[in-house]
């Protein structure tokens, strides 16, 4: 069960298991995912207490986790032919050998230009970092719309955004230094997917928590916000699709 609770300032999520435990349990793994086992008879008062005893420790180590990036196993190869989702767009690959190392979208194609055909790192690094490059630019794009919209409703200031791989997150928020984390496995979904993660970041400038006020507010500011939920949870953007299964 994901439950939400107020940190030295910060909104985490924690998964709550109930075991057969004699006491309180705490995990954080990579991607900052907090993890919490307790016996039946533990009341959700008492854990919480106990993670706000624990909050400097919590934090602390979320951060630093945050810093390393979760490892992928299901990397694919890129073979001539496969296809991925960039920003809901199907884009399939074409390869050409070349003295330079590149990757470039025209249309629903993405040329990969390498020296080695068969450096399958080679051809990640330069997928990725043109999906760096074009994601960075949608989400400016995306970001300026969504801030001019938001300073109706809330007085805020924003110093930085982050791109960064979350395992249990589309989103992070730190209201108090004026900082979003945002998942980079956004890159994948429709812009609007990406939109409504941003407002649902700004939301809890005003509504720390997921109450009901929260929620009337997204209705508000963001009313299909719920349709672009439901897109995110099926998760089927971050599909890789093989040529040889056609």
């Amino acid at each position: 069960m994901l439950r939400e609770l107020e940190l030295s300032g910060q909104l985490v999520e924690y998964e709550l298991v109930r075991k057969n435990v004699k006491r309180v349990n705490l995990r954080i793994k990579a991607g900052g995912c907090i993890y919490i086992s307790a016996n039946n008879s533990v009341s959700i008062e008492f854990i919480e207490s106990f993670m706000r005893k624990n909050s400097e420790y919590i934090i602390n180590t979320i951060a630093k986790l945050a810093e390393v990036p979760v490892k992928d196993t299901a990397q694919p190869e890129f073979l001539e032919g496969d296809s991925f989702f960039v920003f809901g767009e199907k884009k399939f690959i074409r390869l050409f050998e070349s003295d330079y190392e590149k990757a470039e979208a025209i249309g629903d194609e993405l040329f990969i230009y390498v020296k080695d055909l068969n450096d399958e790192n080679t051809k990640i690094d330069a997928v990725n970092i043109w999906i760096s490059g074009y994601f960075k630019e949608k989400l400016n794009e995306i970001f300026e719309k969504v801030k001019n919209d938001m300073r109706k409703y809330c007085d805020f200031s924003i110093s930085k955004i982050y791109l960064k791989e979350l395992k249990s997150y589309w989103g992070k928020n730190t209201p108090q230094k004026g900082e979003i984390t945002l998942n980079k496995k956004l890159c994948h979904y429709p812009p609007e997917c990406l939109e409504f993660v941003i407002y649902h970041e700004f939301a809890h400038f005003r509504h720390m928590n997921h109450s009901k006020e929260f929620h009337a507010f997204m209705d508000m500011i963001y009313p299909e916000w719920k349709e672009k939920r439901e897109i995110l949870k099926k998760r089927e953007y971050e599909k890789y699709f093989s040529a040889n299964n056609y």
